[in-house]
């Protein structure tokens, strides 16, 4: 099974694990000849869509094997299927993550690659190309830093909340929001109800029902849906 967590389709990617070398001669479709757990995370280089002109037999595809796009990752992964006749199907495919499996219910093959942001990955990076040792803690907060610089800290997210409000009001009109502080200026609550929902509540049933989705981020908060 193939797994890619948290990643858009312009992110590099990792392979992390494959099918194992010792299962190969036992797996439907699959022979010697297919990539083996082979760990290439030193050669440090980044397949892109330009690899395939130069191939016609496909990419191979070895444990930290790096690809620029989820595309690129895609065809290389097809066009494997392709080449060794097996079938692929596809389990999840969205902004999050995407599996993929062979079809045949008795074949074991998977693939499973990841977005290289972990600060174990930050420590190889310097490590290897660079020849810098650098710790885990300062892997951590570097890592942080530069995902901030990327998307913003939490706190920019919660100063935004004024601006947020009025482009969905500017946008949707009738839509409604509100939010609230406790006595020391502190956030506590943010509503909004779509002019969509407010629209269509005309034509419902009319019963209330609320739901709640737990955020896990640097401020743990919960949302409600009505």
């Amino acid at each position: 099974m193939l797994v890619i967590s948290k990643f858009p389709d312009n992110g590099l990617l990792i392979v992390v694990d494959t099918v194992p070398a010792a299962d190969i001669g036992n797996t439907p479709y699959l022979s010697s000849e297919l990539p083996r757990t082979e760990d290439t995370r030193t050669e440090n280089v980044i397949i892109d869509l330009n690899a395939f002109e130069s191939s016609h037999t496909g990419i191979s595809i070895r444990v930290g094997s790096m690809f620029r796009q989820k595309s690129v990752l895609k065809k290389a992964i097809y066009m494997l299927a392709l080449n060794n006749s097996f079938e692929l199907v596809t389990v999840r495919s969205n902004g999050t993550s995407f599996d993929i499996k062979c079809k045949d219910p008795s074949c074991t093959w998977y693939l499973r690659a990841s977005a290289p942001c972990r600060p174990s990955d930050v420590i190889n990076y310097m490590k290897i190309p660079h020849e810098v040792n650098i710790s885990y803690d300062k892997a951590w907060k570097g890592r942080e830093i530069a995902l901030n610089s990327i998307r913003g800290t939490p706190e920019d997210s919660y100063a935004m909340l004024s601006a947020f409000s009025d482009a969905l009001i500017l946008n949707n009109p009738v839509t409604y929001t509100a939010k609230e502080a406790d006595d020391e200026c502190r956030f506590r609550f943010y509503f909004m109800a779509l002019a969509a929902s407010i629209d269509a509540w005309n034509y419902c049933i009319p019963v209330i029902s609320v739901d709640g989705a737990k955020q896990i981020s640097w401020y743990p908060h919960l949302c409600l849906y009505y």
